[in-house]
């Protein structure tokens, strides 16, 4: 019998010890497993960043390449290059981390002919740009076809993302199962060990009557073998674990659980759980344990736990005695993956955002960039957004875009020309390029003393500012801000705000450049309206041909009439095509500095008209024309009035061969008078040809060939060569200007413009257009009476404003103050006239000068202390005595001039009949 019952004990202890071993050896591959697992996250992690490398990558070259583009820059070429290197080692990067996956193998090889076709199209489009930067239409088609090869890509790198997070999640599911087989096994282990304890026990009671106190001693030395052998498994395991009995006090607290509790065990055993730990009631884990209990179920919870910033995971499993918990702090990987997604959803943000402003027009950039502002506001989750612009002299700045939350106050109506150093120590951090956020304003050091004051006095607790930088400048800075909660900015949220940074900087040049090329061009339509010759720009690569309205004008056809030089070629008398064609392949091989031809061109309502044609060529850098860009002159009447001194001078011949027989002059006295004939002719052609503005092509020549001489010869040049070279170049620019200033004198009382009615208003608002460079770098400070309608030129009417106003921001030694003023005078039954006057603070005229101003080229100063022809003034007083109206001025030297001219008003009849 005890021989039979020791053999059963010792076959029971055996089979407890294999199951514990069993038991620790699933708990060691449960370990390894998870282990494995965050290996897998990892790379899970790696694929993801580096498929956000190579997006960001190419977004980066694609703003440097637009950058190129737009502005011209040879850096941008750099870091384009720098972006395309950095792209294809994050592409080898991720070929070398899914080498074990002939899946993702697959689409890799799909994706990376797609990025080597959109550098394709990068490399093509700055190509272009450098043989032709005024070819939009070309970039335009580029930009479109590299955008339809945006989705494929954001499909494959999609792909590739879902296929690795599928694998990780089969990953963790398996995980998961494998580590609820090990939770059973254990239970199971324990389980069978507590029967094959419980049974040797019994054993051991029926032999109580051999040694009572031996077998006694012999069960407790088996249990606390046992409770050792649990204990040192419980202190093995990587998770924290704890016992809690039916009245919610611990009975078990292992050391993991103890260093996560920030308590030694023993403080903690016998002790409630909520007692020692009150912030737990209501929390979600709360709730569970009582499910479990209550369902006899065993529970598993990932949850956020407040009260210690952290996310514990549970394992819950009901007992008849109480609770046995298994938890582990998942908080990092947690924060891991929060922090993954929100980088992948703000990369596509930024991504969408830089794609959407790609083929933006420059009207569509300012609403573009509000929306922008909310949506990273709203993902970021800050209460505001906005960008201050920087002054050129960084004495003021304003705010120019805002976006604020609902329920807070704007305060762009308060950030106006506010003064640079009200945040001095932030603007000069940006000047510098360095990027500025605090979560406090606590944080701030004490040189930003003024800055946090002001910040405070906005309500702003947590702020970043990012600089915006244009050509090595800082022009003014993007910031984000909270009011009500402190915000802390990672390195991710810096980096990626950087990036939006550079995108409004991108789109707010570009918007200034397209503004400024309007302005131009407004200047440049004016300048074709303004003159009586027709302008007419030639296309040589594409055979488009543009001709100026007055140039239509001048012939009679309609705006699509006439698109191409083939058209225009034959419309030109055909026996004058050939002088033509000779004279402009002349000048395209550069046999002659500029292309002038004079032929016949038949207009539509059948007549042909005589025209000046002059113009010049342009080359691109392999020597092959481009485009040729000119003047037509009509010299019709001119062509006919050579006729008609050609016949008068056959007339003359006849006349004077009649006199000579009736009068029996001499042979020789007959000759006298041919030849002055001959020279009186040749003079008038002389002097039609000059009045054809012909007088100006020497000077072009002088000043051309002047220019190519210091160009070419400057190094071999010395000092006083150059003074005498840059003496003719300036003299003959100013002959230029003075024969330029004497046409527009000539053509003042020729101009057969009929007078209509015009409001003044709108004529003194286009002066003032024309003069906006002059007027904001003087800060001219302009007002006016609300002026009439009145009977007049409108070009000339301009030009009358526009000169006088010019000469009192030029003659003015302080801030101009100008205004302009009318009142009605000399009314009566049929007509009446009004008053202008224009009233200045400048130098003033001395009384002995006052009445020879309006003299033609008459100069009260020296070309140093004043520039100009002194022919502006000439020019008004022709204007007005065109328009039946005097001109005069009254002054005071140092106090300042007031021009006084007078304009007929409309009759009724005429305001009636024209009112709009």
């Amino acid at each position: 019998m005890n021989q039979v019952s020791s053999k059963v004990i010792s076959g029971a202890f055996s089979c407890a010890l294999a199951l514990l071993s069993g038991v620790i050896i699933a708990s060691y591959l449960s370990v390894r497993q998870s282990n494995q697992d965050k290996q897998w996250v990892i790379h899970t992690y790696s694929v993801m960043v580096t498929i956000k490398d190579i997006n960001v990558g190419l977004i980066s070259a694609e703003s440097k390449r637009r950058g190129f583009v737009l502005i011209g820059k040879p850096s941008y070429i750099k870091n384009y290059q720098q972006d395309q290197d950095k792209v294809y080692k994050s592409l080898n990067k991720l070929y070398d981390l899914t080498k074990d996956n002939s899946k993702q193998q697959r689409r890799l090889d799909k994706l990376k002919p797609l990025i080597d076709k959109r550098f394709i199209f990068f490399d093509k489009s700055i190509k272009r740009f450098r043989q032709n930067p005024k070819d939009l239409s070309s970039q335009t088609a580029i930009t479109e076809e590299n955008s339809l090869l945006h989705e494929p890509i954001e499909t494959i790198f999609q792909e590739i993302e879902d296929e690795e997070k599928s694998l990780l999640k089969l990953r963790m599911q398996q995980t998961s199962r494998s580590i609820s087989r090990t939770n059973i096994l254990v239970g199971l282990g324990y389980g069978f060990g507590l029967i094959l304890l419980i049974s040797v026990y019994l054993l051991l009671r029926k032999q109580i009557f051999v040694n009572t106190v031996l077998s006694q001693e012999a069960v407790s030395l088996e249990k606390k073998a046992a409770k050792s052998q649990l204990a040192s498994f419980l202190e093995s395991t990587t998770d924290a674990f704890v016992a809690l009995d039916n009245n919610w006090n611990y009975t078990y607290v292992n050391q993991r659980a103890g260093k996560i509790f920030n308590r030694t065990p023993e403080e903690l055993i016998g002790k409630h759980i909520w007692t020692e730990f009150p912030d737990g009631i209501g929390q979600k884990f709360y709730h569970t344990y009582y499910q479990a209990i209550a369902e006899q179920r065993m529970m598993q919870i990932e949850e956020y736990y407040p009260p210690w910033n952290c996310w514990y995971e549970n394992r819950i499993y009901p007992t008849q005695d109480g609770l046995f918990i298994f938890f582990q702090d998942t908080t990092q990987r947690k924060q891991l993956e929060i922090a993954l997604q929100y980088q992948i959803e703000f990369d596509q943000l930024v991504a969408r955002i830089s794609t959407r402003f790609i083929n933006l027009s420059c009207s569509e950039i300012p609403d573009s960039i509000n929306s922008a502002l909310q949506e990273i506001s709203e993902f970021s989750q800050v209460d505001t957004s906005f960008i201050i612009e920087f002054s050129d002299d960084k004495t003021f700045i304003k705010m120019i875009y805002e976006w604020v939350a609902p329920g807070f106050t704007p305060h762009i109506e308060n950030i106006q020309n506010l003064p640079y150093n009200s945040f001095s120590w932030a603007n000069t951090r940006a000047m510098q390029g360095d990027v500025v956020y605090f979560t406090s304003l606590l944080e701030l050091p004490e040189e930003a003393a003024i800055d946090r004051e002001n910040w405070h006095q906005n309500n702003i607790k947590s702020l970043i500012s990012i600089p915006l930088n244009y050509q090595g400048s800082c022009f003014g800075v993007l910031g984000f801000a909270t009011f009500e909660q402190e915000k802390a900015w990672s390195e991710n949220s810096v980096r990626l705000l950087k990036i939006v940074g550079e995108i409004f900087t991108n789109a707010l040049q570009r918007q200034q450049a397209e503004l400024e090329l309007l302005q131009q061009e407004q200047r440049w339509q004016l300048a074709i309206k303004g003159n009586k010759d027709g302008i007419w720009d030639h296309d040589l690569i594409s055979g488009r041909h543009f001709l100026s309205p007055r140039c239509r004008k001048m012939l009679g056809y309609e705006d699509n009439e006439i698109t191409t030089f083939s058209e225009w070629f034959d419309l030109i008398y055909p026996t004058d095509q050939e002088i033509l064609k000779k004279s402009f392949e002349a000048h395209l091989t550069r046999q002659t500095p500029y292309y002038s031809s004079e032929y016949r061109m038949h207009c539509k309502d059948g007549s042909y008209k005589w025209l000046l044609a002059r113009g010049q060529a342009l080359w691109n850098e392999a020597g092959i024309p481009i485009r040729a860009v000119g003047s037509i002159t009509d010299i019709t009447e001119r062509k006919q009035a050579e006729a008609a001194i050609f016949q008068l001078n056959q007339e003359l011949e006849t006349r004077v061969q009649q006199r000579t027989a009736a009068l029996q002059i001499s042979e020789a006295e007959l000759q006298k008078l041919n030849q002055e004939l001959l020279r009186s002719n040749q003079d008038l052609e002389q002097f039609a040809y000059i009045a054809s503005h012909d007088l100006q092509e020497p000077l072009r020549a002088i000043i051309g060939f002047t220019q190519i001489l210091e160009a070419k010869y400057q190094e071999h040049l010395d000092e006083s060569a150059q003074r005498y070279i840059k003496i003719i170049i300036d003299a003959g620019k100013r002959m230029h200007q003075l024969v330029h200033d004497l046409l527009k004198y000539s053509r003042v009382s020729i101009r057969d413009e009929e007078f209509t009615v015009i409001d003044s208003n709108s004529v003194l608002n286009q002066a003032m257009i024309n003069l906006q460079v002059s007027i904001t770098e003087s800060q001219a400070n302009i007002t006016h009476d609300t002026l009439p309608r009145v009977l007049a030129d409108r070009t000339q009417l301009v030009q009358v404003f526009q000169n006088i106003i010019a000469n009192a921001i030029k003659f003015c030694r302080q801030q101009p103050q100008i205004h302009i003023g009318v009142k009605e005078i000399e009314s009566s039954l049929y007509t009446h006239k009004y008053l202008f006057w224009i009233q200045d603070n400048g130098i003033g005229i001395k009384p002995q000068y006052i009445e020879c101003i309006f003299e033609i080229f008459r100069r009260l100063h020296t070309r140093n202390e004043f520039s100009g022809t002194g022919i502006g003034l000439a020019i008004c007083k022709k204007i007005v005595e065109r328009h039946n109206g005097n001109i005069w001025a009254e002054s005071e030297p140092e106090v300042g001039t007031t021009f006084y001219f007078t304009l007929t008003a409309p009759s009724e009849s005429l305001l009636v009949n024209r009112a709009p």
